[in-house]
């Protein structure tokens, strides 16, 4: 399994998952043919890796979080990336809805999102229909990202809706060799007991007293065995769990105030990895590798679901729970993103720097 995952980039397993993306609005604010451009921070909490700190009380966690992220926001921990993006504008007429697409260019790529507008909701879309993981040469997966809803007017205290998000990575088969439990004969141990006997070293006598039994036992090892090995991986990411409008705050962009409204939600992502075996040894069958496997393949689960629910890693439905805190302006759309990790420790921050 792990060559599989080495085979795909830490940017098609994002992509999978569905990481949000920046949205605009109703365009009060935009024009056709405008420029955007954001800068996108990133960081890497040494914290994940801290075996003492994953063992700690939350309380303990919560006092070097709230210190790891005031030293991200004073610029004490530099970010482990920078990267500015820009996007143009073009704006159109869908059916009688407001559209608008936004394009930005990498290595040499156009990149889109659209956003229709709708009375006073805007629809965002990361991405229309299904979208392909990987390149037209070498495609590996497929998502579909859900669209976004955003009232142009809200309040605080106003609850907003989910969206969800599904992918998939094709599957993939490759030689591999595994190990698998066989027989390996028998063994006997003197089984001891009390009661009434007859002793075979005294001409069969009765007696009464301890005992001892000759008792078969079957004794096994583990053989490697060649197997084709078919592995599947798919998630599902639910978008704007308990999202909610917390508050009001007045940011500037190239000049200009605007009241944004503070949207803090979670992010619930679960992925899944379904592993499959074909006998490529004559001397074992299908059937047996895979009920092998899958034995020692639940016991492993087991233990590993135990222990991310222990740390906090998952929640009780097996998602992974991270953070979001958005600024959201009605006539621009989402300014400014803030993203934690499940602990709740500053992961992301996209910046909207500049807006013609």
């Amino acid at each position: 399994m792990t060559n599989f995952i080495k085979r795909f980039s830490a940017g098609t397993i994002a992509l999978l998952i569905g990481v949000s993306a920046f949205g605009q609005n109703c365009g009060q604010a935009i024009k056709d043919g405008g420029k955007l451009t954001l800068v996108i921070q990133s960081w890497t909490n040494p914290l994940l890796a801290d075996a003492k700190f994953l063992k700690a009380k939350d309380d303990k966690k919560d006092e070097q979080i709230a210190a790891y992220n005031a030293d991200v926001q004073s610029g004490k921990i530099a970010p482990a990336s920078n990267y500015p993006m820009s996007f143009t504008f073009k704006k159109g007429n869908l059916n009688g809805w407001d559209e608008y697409i936004l394009t930005t260019t990498i290595a040499g790529t156009d990149y889109s999102s659209y956003l229709f507008c709708n009375q006073d909701t805007l629809y965002q879309f990361r991405n229309l229909g299904v979208v392909r993981i990987g390149t037209a040469e070498n495609p590996v997966g497929e998502t579909v990202q859900g669209a976004q809803k955003l009232p142009t007017h809200m309040k605080v205290g106003d609850v907003l809706s989910p969206f969800q998000d599904f992918g998939f990575l094709y599957p993939q088969t490759m030689d591999n060799k595994v190990r698998i439990t066989v027989s390996a004969g028998f063994k006997t141990y003197d089984k001891i007991g009390y009661g009434i006997f007859q002793d075979s070293k005294d001409n069969n006598k009765t007696k009464e007293g301890l005992y001892t039994t000759p008792t078969p036992y079957e004794i096994f090892k583990q053989v490697p065995v060649d197997v084709k090995e078919k592995i599947s991986f798919s998630t599902h990411t639910i978008n704007y769990v308990n999202a909610k409008v917390k508050a009001e705050e007045q940011v500037t962009i190239s000049g200009v105030n605007y009241n944004a409204f503070i949207i803090e939600s979670e992010t619930w992502t679960n992925a899944t990895m379904a592993v499959n075996y074909k006998s490529a040894d004559k001397k074992f069958t299908t059937e047996q590798i895979i009920a092998d496997i899958a034995g020692q393949d639940k016991k492993v689960e087991k233990k590993m679901e135990r222990q991310a629910l222990k740390i906090g890693y998952v929640n009780e439905l097996g998602y992974n729970v991270t953070y979001k805190k958005e600024w959201f302006v009605p006539q621009i759309g989402i300014v400014k993103t803030v993203a934690f990790d499940t602990y709740g420790g500053i992961s992301t921050i996209m910046t909207t720097t500049e807006l013609q």
